[in-house]
């Protein structure tokens, strides 16, 4: 009893231990936070043109140009898997850029024992999964509501290290990467954030997404959960179009 409340006071002791500052993966290429509108601004390539109503089709150059036209409704021309694969995969960077344009040293942390390995990976939150129906979706809730970690969700988790920051990742299901991209306070309560990139194709089929999720935990005992996940609704007013 008394080694357990020892442990619990340090681990509460060190959440408050000084601001933690603010970090980024050098996958997102960003000099400084100061920096992020001109990242915003540098070109994107290949991107396929977007519909919007009955205008014509619309290039789009720029992370800002996607992240704009990202609150409207809008389609890909060619409208298919393929394109919005691409689209998705162009698109995370630069909401894990506008996310970051928020973030500030955190006051305390729940997450500073946290670096990416098998098995942090397996105590990420459930919504970091591939969803393929409102049924998985249902589980997923269900699970993060108990404080299931992704781990215990899946029937399989094979993790392996691609890097200092990145681990490749497979289960029964899906196989993708997690790239851990920031950590700092991201949406301004003073708790220190992790940023993660999750980019997942099913095994079978031709299900695929790439997402950014913003993963925090709130007490020396908590569970990692999620606070947001990017982009939100993409090119449809709340929910993707294919």
């Amino acid at each position: 009893m008394v080694a357990a409340l020892v442990a619990y006071l340090s681990v509460a002791a060190s959440s408050s231990a000084g601001a933690r500052s603010v970090w980024w993966s050098k996958d997102l290429a960003l000099s400084s936070l100061a920096a992020i509108d001109d990242r915003l601004r540098e070109p994107l390539k290949d991107l396929p043109e977007v519909l919007v109503n009955h205008d014509p089709p619309r290039a789009i150059h720029d992370c800002a140009a996607l992240i704009e036209i990202s609150r409207r409704r809008f389609h890909l021309r060619p409208d298919d898997n393929v394109s919005w694969r691409g689209f998705e995969s162009e698109a995370a960077p630069c909401f894990a850029l506008e996310a970051l344009k928020a973030a500030k040293p955190a006051a305390r942390s729940f997450v500073s024992w946290f670096t990416l390995s098998p098995a942090s990976v397996a105590k990420l939150p459930p919504a970091m999964t591939l969803a393929f129906s409102n049924d998985d979706r249902a589980d997923i809730a269900a699970a993060a509501k108990k404080c299931q970690p992704l781990g215990a969700y899946e029937d399989e988790l094979h993790v392996q290290m691609a890097g200092p920051d990145q681990a490749d990742v497979k289960t029964a299901a899906w196989s993708g990467r997690i790239v851990l991209y920031a950590r700092g306070d991201l949406n301004g309560d003073g708790i220190e954030d992790l940023m993660f990139l999750r980019q997942a194709q099913a095994n079978e089929g031709t299900a695929a997404d790439s997402s950014v999720f913003i993963v925090t935990q709130k007490s020396p005992r908590g569970c990692l959960q999620m606070v947001r996940a990017l982009p939100e609704g993409l090119g449809s007013g709340g929910d993707r179009l294919h």
